[in-house]
């Protein structure tokens, strides 16, 4: 039941994780993502888009057990360990790749911008009903 409702919070971290763990010969590369900070847009967004899925999944899986208020401190947290923990991987484990305390803070400005799209989206939601 809690892999089903958490489904697409679940397969995007592995695409996280996938990303973020290649040394970086194999990472692919784009004319248009060459501006300077454009890896802290890619964290800012892979970490927005992570909140909200993984908000979304919690909020349905706890339904009623949990206040929203919870919720949201569970999947920031998540959110946060899981970006420390592979800037700490990358830095040890990676080969070609450090750990960046400025992908940790673009994550974790990331996550709290999925915060208030998963806030507004619940708002809106229980207005519906």
């Amino acid at each position: 039941m809690f892999l089903s409702k958490n489904k697409y919070g679940i397969v995007w971290s592995t695409l996280i994780l996938v990303v973020c763990l290649m040394p970086s010969g194999n990472l692919p590369s784009s004319s248009f993502l060459s501006f300077k900070g454009a890896d802290k847009l890619i964290h800012f967004a892979l970490y927005a888009v992570l909140l909200i899925l993984v908000g979304k999944g919690l909020v349905n899986y706890f339904k009623f057990s949990y206040s929203i208020n919870r919720i949201i401190v569970i999947a920031f947290l998540y959110c946060f360990f899981l970006g420390v923990g592979i800037e700490c991987v990358q830095s040890v484990f990676v080969v070609g790749r450090l750990g960046d305390v400025s992908d940790v803070l673009a994550n974790t400005i990331g996550a709290f911008t999925g915060i208030v799209f998963l806030i507004t989206h619940l708002k809106k939601r229980a207005r519906k009903t």
